[in-house]
């Protein structure tokens, strides 16, 4: 992320939705994908993936969304503040206690979750505007590719030199190739950033993953 600040500097407004154009990822639609490719084994995996992955990229898009200089305390306070790091959190002590969600939570909770994709992305397309994004079709292109491109070859590389096993390359690969997160626009909306940006980039990535998704399942070889 430093390095990416340096090789291009820009304002944290629209540094942080560029990251999170990146390296966010749908999480529904991926469970869904290894729903159908791979099954119990591939959800089982995702989970553990999914445990590391989502508080470690919603802290780093809360960084890169931050303004330079604010101090540690500051930081800290927006970190323990979001919606997604207190779930993860809570989530955890949950699964350590071993009490389980108590009676018939788990049903609204299931129901909550399938209205939840079709609410984020009915926010995103009311926040998109032909004319406020003319002139950043480039850049929408361009992470475009980086997200549903080149970091599926970057899983598939970096699965080859550890040896993973095949159902855990497909998990690795499948959430490397699924379009950014639609709270992406939450958090950015929250913290002030380039929102309008961050809607292009996801309604952006969610149309062209139609064909982007099957291309990299094709070259990884699922059937």
């Amino acid at each position: 992320m430093a390095l990416l600040a340096r090789v291009r500097p820009l304002p944290a407004a629209r540094f942080g939705p560029v990251l999170q154009g990146v390296i966010r990822f749908n999480t529904y639609l991926g469970l869904s994908t290894l729903t159908v490719l791979s099954g119990a084994p591939a959800i089982e995996r995702a989970a553990i993936y999914l445990a590391i992955a989502v508080p470690l990229v919603n802290l780093l898009s809360i960084l890169a969304l931050g303004e330079k200089g604010g101090s540690l305390s500051l930081v800290a306070r927006k970190v323990l503040r979001n919606p997604l790091i207190l779930a993860c959190l809570g989530g955890f002590g949950l699964a350590l206690s071993g009490i389980g969600l108590p009676l018939g939570v788990g049903s609204f909770v299931a129901l909550m979750v399938q209205a939840s994709l079709p609410l984020g992305l009915l926010c995103v397309g009311a926040a998109l505007t032909h004319t406020s994004l003319r002139g950043d079709w480039a850049v929408l292109t361009g992470i475009g590719a980086a997200r549903l491109l080149a970091m599926p070859v970057l899983a598939g590389a970096v699965s080859l030199v550890f040896g993973l096993s095949e159902v855990e390359i497909m998990v690795l690969v499948v959430f490397s190739a699924v379009p950014t997160a639609p709270t992406a626009y939450a958090l950015t909306r929250q913290m002030n950033g380039d929102a309008t940006l961050m809607a292009g980039i996801v309604t952006t990535q969610t149309l062209a993953v139609i064909a982007t998704l099957p291309l990299v399942l094709l070259v990884l070889g699922a059937r």
